[in-house]
């Protein structure tokens, strides 16, 4: 397995480990320091007695995927990658602002100009892997994290599925019940495409704005009655959402994909009138 950064083959004694972070994938993911680069970084760790071919080939997919977008700068990078008898390591840019959930755990509700800000790098984000012919499929707030600087990265490609040629697939259940789009839980679709990572998006920041799913999720409900709503039932909200948000986040959460708004309509939605949604990195 390559080093990224490094110029040797990376191993486990490379790295110091400092502090656990989560579940990411198929593994736990580690705060770990690289003492040949002096950075903090974080480490997927992926027992292989967990893994059977079809999670071998998705684990090697996402490592594709990230390497696709090694230059974008909406999304995690992805340093190396190697392997022991016992473990697949992946090495990664760490997030020093944590993930979106833990933070809306301990704000309750975002405020509005933060989450017109987040908002719009996301859309950023998913335009920009939208345009590399790659869909997320797992867009939620687990896997957005946000760099020391407050920005918005996207993270987990473990669900990601990048194009050749075909820009739709057949449908399988992927993807975070409560974050689904319709078409991914309904079985009168046989297709879906990039429009359910704008769904899940318009979920993300709904949670932001109001404090809770429009749709509900699996902790508090039945699959089958999150299902239900996420298929039929319109998100409702509390009186100070104005209605310019509202007409955006409805039209993102639109139950027929067809009817789904856009990335460019979302972009010049009035919803973004007062600030300017940059196209370059917010880091130059």
């Amino acid at each position: 397995m390559d080093g990224g950064d490094h110029n040797f083959v990376l191993t486990l004694s490379d790295f110091d480990a400092i502090k656990y972070i989560g579940v990411g994938g198929y593994g736990k993911v580690f705060l770990v320091y690289d003492r040949y680069s002096h950075k903090h970084l974080g480490m997927k760790v992926v027992p292989k007695r967990k893994l059977r071919l079809p999670k071998w080939v998705k684990l090697f997919e996402e490592q594709r995927i990230m390497r696709l977008l090694e230059d974008c700068p909406w999304a995690v990078k992805l340093q190396g990658s190697f392997e022991d008898s016992l473990n697949f390591y992946m090495v990664m840019q760490y997030a020093a602002g944590g993930d979106l959930l833990q933070r809306l755990r301990r704000q309750r509700r975002f405020k509005p100009s933060a989450v017109r800000q987040i908002f719009a790098e996301l859309v950023l984000a998913v335009q920009e892997l939208h345009k590399r012919r790659i869909m997320h499929r797992d867009i939620k707030l687990e896997n957005i994290l946000l760099d020391k600087d407050g920005h918005a990265l996207l993270a987990d490609f473990g669900l990601s599925i990048g194009f050749d040629a075909e820009t739709r697939v057949w449908n399988d259940m992927v993807g975070t019940m409560g974050y689904a789009a319709p078409e991914l839980i309904d079985a009168k679709y046989t297709y879906h495409s990039y429009e359910v990572d704008i769904f899940s998006l318009g979920v993300c920041v709904y949670m932001l704005l109001v404090g809770a799913m429009p749709f509900g999720n699996e902790e508090r409900m039945k699959f089958e009655d999150v299902a239900e709503r996420t298929m039929h039932q319109p998100a409702a909200y509390p009186d100070d959402v104005d209605a310019c948000t509202r007409d955006l986040f409805d039209r993102m959460l639109a139950k027929d994909p067809r009817q789904r708004i856009t990335i460019p309509d979302i972009k010049a939605h009035p919803y973004f009138d007062h600030m300017s949604v940059v196209e370059s990195s917010p880091y130059l």
